[in-house]
């Protein structure tokens, strides 16, 4: 059973995306967009694609059966090493003092 299914019985799920600047991790994430005219289009990433196949779900659960109740939390965290390495050093040392 692949990761969006088991949210769908009621897991928690995570996709983590991990690699070198440059290596594509962004594009494979989010795509490189969503076209108003092309909501299909095979640039979509990941997030936009799981996205539409839960809501589709959850769609045709309630409208089966209209006691379902569904919550969905998402939380989305984008770290840069560079960024959040640095930060984080500057303030160990500044307690450090």
């Amino acid at each position: 059973m692949c990761i969006r299914d088991r949210c769908l019985s009621g897991y928690n799920g995570c996709i983590f995306a991990y690699g070198q600047t440059g290596a594509g991790k962004t594009y494979t994430m989010q795509g490189k967009g969503i076209e108003k005219d092309d909501p299909d289009c095979q640039h979509r990433g990941l997030q936009p694609r799981v996205f539409d196949y839960l809501f589709a779900c959850v769609r045709n659960e309630m409208s089966a059966n209209e006691e379902t109740k569904c919550l969905i939390t998402v939380s989305y965290t984008h770290l840069r090493a560079h960024e959040t390495g640095r930060n984080l050093v500057c303030r160990l040392l500044l307690e450090k003092k």
